[in-house]
């Protein structure tokens, strides 16, 4: 069995590992078991998150998010480079994120990108020197 991975053209000649480090948004993968293909995966994943907020339109990469704060009709989103208050519900930029495991709603006013959790114990998730609670309804949401 051998895995084949196909990238666009201007990513020809970087590795693996730097094109999926880089967050590439069309990337194919082919298994192929005795010269037939078994199995190709295509993922897409978002680079960019678009919030219209007031007159506005954020553009915020999405690997910056670390978590995310919601406060009724305003949410706080705190990035690697700042944070930025925008005029929209938890739900609504929970619509907005990839559903793929990244972020994970862990209790009903956070949101957290588990890529910068760094330490859990029973009631909170730590992310970035912050304990963020961990909601009762929430607990089976974290693996």
């Amino acid at each position: 069995m051998k895995i084949v991975v196909t990238v666009p053209k201007e990513m020809e000649g970087l590795s693996v590992e730097m094109v999926i480090d880089e967050n590439i948004k069309e990337l194919m993968v082919q298994i192929v078991e005795n010269n037939k293909v078994v199995n190709t995966l295509c993922e897409r994943k978002p680079m960019y998150l678009f919030i219209k907020d007031r007159k506005c339109e954020h553009v915020i990469q999405i690997n910056s998010i670390k978590w995310i704060k919601g406060e009724r009709q305003y949410c706080k989103i705190f990035m690697t480079d700042g944070n930025l208050l925008v005029t929209k519900q938890i739900s609504q930029i929970q619509q907005l994120l990839p559903d793929d495991g990244q972020f994970v709603r862990i209790h009903k006013s956070y949101i957290v990108n588990m890529d910068y959790a760094t330490f859990r114990d029973v009631n909170f998730l730590y992310v970035d020197g912050e304990s963020i609670p961990i909601g009762r309804g929430y607990k089976k949401n974290i693996k």
